[in-house]
C-alpha cells in the first residue's frame, strides 16, 4: 500500500524542491448528489520550487498523483476535483478522439 513516505517521494520527483508532510486530509468530492472520488490526500509544504510552497499527493491505483498548490488549485478538494475532471477529459479523447 502506498502512503505520505511514497508520495513525498513522487511530489519531489515529479516537481522538484523538498516536500515535508504536514498532514492527511480525508477527501469527499461529490457530483450531482454522488461521490466522484473519496480517498486520503497527503499535504506536503514544498521547499525550492520556484511555483509552489505546497503539494498535495494520493495514491491512485498502482500510480501517485501529485498536484502543486498554483490556482486555481487551493486545497486537497480542488486537487482531487482537477486531478477527476482531467482524467474524464483523457477517457473522452481516448474513447472518441479529438
Amino acid at each position: 500500500m502506498l502512503g505520505p513516505e511514497d508520495c513525498r517521494i513522487a511530489v519531489e520527483r515529479t516537481h522538484g524542491g523538498r516536500a515535508t508532510f504536514r498532514e492527511t486530509v480525508r477527501v469527499v468530492d461529490t457530483f450531482r448528489g454522488q461521490t466522484a472520488w473519496e480517498g486520503d490526500v497527503h499535504v506536503f509544504d514544498l521547499a525550492g520550487n520556484p511555483r509552489a510552497t505546497e503539494a498535495y499527493a494520493w495514491p491512485e491505483g498502482k500510480r501517485i498523483i501529485a498536484v502543486l498548490k498554483t490556482s486555481p488549485v487551493d486545497g486537497p478538494l480542488a486537487a482531487v476535483r482537477g486531478y477527476v475532471v482531467a482524467e474524464a477529459k483523457r477517457r473522452e479523447i481516448e474513447k472518441f478522439g479529438r
